[in-house]
């Protein structure tokens, strides 16, 4: 902007700027008025380093986990207790260790526990899934409900999982330019 500002001269079309807040998993641009902003091309402008532009986003999904555990007394807990702490770390570990943010770089998709809150009654696990590629990213949110189904097998149904937001990357048939568009998607129930 500060160039066209310096240079009135340069002959354009009307230039609009907006600012959302559209981290993680794009619930700022939810809130945009795209009919009140009225332009006829727009571009997302993101950089993850210092002079740096991203061009291309990931698919993207926050999943919650909840844990129900059974608290009994630590004296008569035999054959009874199921600590939601407990599960959460059972949960956790099955998940592929590769596939977590420490070990990934660049276009690798991943895994990221953003928040975890446990006692022995219940427990809740907040993990964000990201992958530029969309089969790997659906192959990522199958293999939470596949832990949930196995541990809900196990533990007679004491884990649910589903997906509070998600942004999914498409190609539009529609841009010859080639570029990706994407959408998001409410609270879509999953396993239980």
């Amino acid at each position: 902007m500060q160039y066209f500002i310096n240079n009135p001269d340069i002959v354009h079309g009307e230039i609009k700027i907006a600012f959302t807040i559209d981290e993680e998993i794009g619930t700022g641009a939810s809130s945009f008025d795209v009919e009140d902003f009225d332009a006829d091309f727009a571009y997302t402008v993101d950089g993850s380093t210092l002079g740096g532009l991203d061009y291309e986003t990931f698919n993207a999904a926050e999943s919650l986990v909840k844990l129900n555990g059974i608290s009994v007394h630590p004296g008569s807990a035999k054959d009874t207790m199921v600590n939601a702490g407990i599960l959460a770390l059972e949960f956790m570990s099955a998940l592929p260790l590769a596939e977590r943010p420490e070990h990934t770089e660049d276009r690798e998709g991943f895994y990221l526990l953003t928040n975890s809150q446990t006692n022995i009654q219940d427990g809740e696990l907040e993990i964000i899934i990201r992958d530029h590629d969309h089969d790997l990213f659906e192959a990522k949110k199958a293999k939470i409900d596949e832990i949930a189904k196995s541990m809900n097998d196990k533990y007679d149904y004491l884990v649910t999982s589903r997906y509070h937001k998600e942004t999914i990357v498409n190609d539009d048939p529609d841009n010859v330019d080639g570029y990706k568009t994407w959408s998001i998607i409410d609270n879509k129930e999953f396993v239980k």
